[in-house]
């Protein structure tokens, strides 16, 4: 273990199931799919570079055939493993071997019931379903770091208060809210979703640092820039968002000089920030 955190994002699959009219990573979209093989070179790669923790998101990570394979082929390298997962493919016989190798799940909640959750991501069912899977990840696997995060917009701004019970019962380890970005289907979408920097910096003022054991993170907006680096799908290491020129820049492949183009252009210490409340270690 080193004294800090420094995380890499790899899209384990691009397949999803769900249609977030908010989707920031459908700015880029691959039906490549990474092997096992290529995400444990990846990996391997990056240790070079001092990462010590990957975060497999997707799509859903649990949607992969291989993944508790991967899993455990990824924690032999000794890095921290964190799976965002939108649960879709959660079951728990098929979780079970993968949990004791995490150091994190996180998963999306929007709302404070299905009215504002299902609404902020146009899926019926959906806060049904994290809700019933937040509660069995819970009970069979107590000791599991969990992260919620939340995507604020016009839609939910004024309802989040109203979640304080929801993280009550659900006792998370951390939650992140993150102001509306619009890229991707997000820039598309930007009018039914996006909230001004002044809602959000009201917000952001006056919501609670901490709820019961939960510790509460609302991320600055720039959390895009030179900090949060990102390996598609197809293998390309991108990152640093052109709000201008509206997507990523791209830096090659991860065994094609990607990461380390790519960290020619990253600040260091906010990728350090970034990581020790990413990987949910350090808060």
């Amino acid at each position: 273990m080193t004294d800090r955190d420094k995380i890499i994002f790899v899209y384990a699959t691009p397949a999803c199931g769900m249609s977030c009219g908010f989707c920031y990573s459908k700015v880029r979209v691959s039906k490549y799919n990474l092997s096992e093989e290529e995400i444990v070179d990846l990996v391997s790669r990056s240790k070079k570079y001092a990462f010590n923790a990957i975060g497999l998101t997707g799509g859903d990570p649990f949607g992969r055939k291989d993944i508790a394979s991967l899993v455990e082929h990824l924690s032999s390298l000794s890095v921290k493993i964190r799976i965002d997962s939108n649960l879709l493919s959660y079951d728990l016989v098929k979780v079970k071997p993968i949990i004791k190798n995490l150091d994190l799940l996180g998963v999306p909640l929007d709302g404070p019931d299905a009215k504002i959750h299902d609404y902020n991501r146009d899926a019926n069912g959906h806060f049904q379903l994290i809700y019933d899977n937040l509660l069995n990840i819970r009970t069979n696997f107590p000791d599991l770091k969990i992260k919620i995060h939340t995507v604020l917009t016009k839609r939910n701004i004024d309802k989040i208060y109203d979640m304080q019970r929801l993280i009550e019962e659900i006792l998370p380890n951390s939650w992140s809210i993150y102001k509306f970005f619009p890229a991707g289907v997000g820039y598309e979408n930007k009018k039914y979703f996006e909230i001004s920097n002044e809602e959000f910096a009201t917000f952001k003022k006056d919501f609670p640092n901490k709820i019961g054991r939960t510790i509460i993170d609302i991320p600055e907006d720039d959390v895009h820039d030179k900090s949060f680096l990102m390996v598609g799908s197809d293998g390309i290491v991108y990152g640093c968002f052109d709000e201008k020129k509206l997507q990523y820049q791209d830096f090659g492949r991860f065994d094609q000089n990607g990461i380390e183009n790519a960290l020619a252009y990253y600040d260091e210490a906010k990728m350090f920030a970034l990581a020790d409340k990413e990987i949910g270690l350090k808060q």
